[in-house]
C-alpha cells in the first residue's frame, strides 16, 4: 500500500527525484574526497623524501666533520726538515 502511494503520487516522484540528486550529489562529493586525498598522499610522499634527502645531507655533513677531526689527530702536522 505504501509503495503504490509513493510510486503513484507526484509527492513520490519528487522524492525519487530528491533521492536521485542526492546520490548523484554524493557520488560527486566521494569523487572530489578521493581526488583530494590522492594529491594529499602524493604531496605527503614528496615531503616525507625530501626530509629523508634532507636528513642524510645533515648526516653527511656530520660524518665529514668527524672523518676531518680524525684525520687532523692522526696526522702529524709538524714537519721534518732532513739535516
Amino acid at each position: 500500500m505504501y509503495l503504490r502511494l509513493i510510486f503513484t503520487s507526484a509527492v513520490g516522484v519528487g522524492v525519487t527525484v530528491a533521492l536521485l540528486a542526492a546520490t548523484g550529489l554524493v557520488t560527486g562529493a566521494f569523487l572530489t574526497a578521493e581526488d583530494s586525498a590522492q594529491v594529499l598522499a602524493r604531496a605527503s610522499m614528496l615531503t616525507t623524501a625530501m626530509w629523508i634527502a634532507i636528513a642524510f645531507v645533515l648526516l653527511f655533513q656530520a660524518l665529514w666533520v668527524v672523518f676531518m677531526l680524525t684525520l687532523v689527530a692522526v696526522w702529524p702536522l709538524r714537519t721534518v726538515t732532513p739535516k
